[in-house]
């Protein structure tokens, strides 16, 4: 894996359902979480899964916080329903970012390997990631060739 510095992608922005781990929680712990609270949200709305599956980090000094992602239609809020579970809208900016796609051919990326990316895109910038995203794009079951791709906003 290496991150190429001379070059950006585009970042389509637009509207997600998010959900926010508590403070103290483990990735994995926080990925499944939210991965299933955001499946039930677009449930209640009809909408269908896309990909990917957002996982934003920011890193603090009290550790990490990850907030789950999935993209939905622009009309779509939040229902009380949803609220009552900590899931909310954000609406993402479209932005220019250094972005570098992981490839497993078996297993789960870790927060390890996605924080290691993002430690290496940051070297582009000259900067700590801060903040940074890695994109699932297979399900949960898909246990294959699975991909995910880490950014960082340029």
């Amino acid at each position: 894996m290496s991150a190429i510095c001379d070059g950006h992608d585009r970042f389509e922005g637009g509207q997600w359902l998010c959900w926010t781990a508590p403070a103290h929680t483990r990735w994995d712990d926080a990925r499944s979480r939210g991965f299933w609270k955001l499946f039930a949200a677009i449930g209640r709305h009809g909408q269908p899964m896309t990909s990917p599956v957002l996982v934003r980090v920011r890193d603090g000094d009290d550790g990490a916080q990850f907030t789950i992602m999935f993209k939905v239609d622009a009309a779509l809020r939040p229902t009380p329903a949803d609220a009552a579970e900590g899931v909310s809208a954000l609406a993402l900016p479209t932005m220019r970012v250094l972005s570098t796609t992981l490839r497993s051919f078996g297993g789960y990326e870790t927060e390890a390997t996605c924080r290691e990316a993002a430690a290496r895109l940051a070297t582009c910038r000259d900067e700590p990631a801060q903040e940074w995203y890695a994109g699932f794009y297979e399900a949960p079951f898909h246990f294959w060739r699975r991909r995910c791709v880490v950014f960082l906003q340029a």
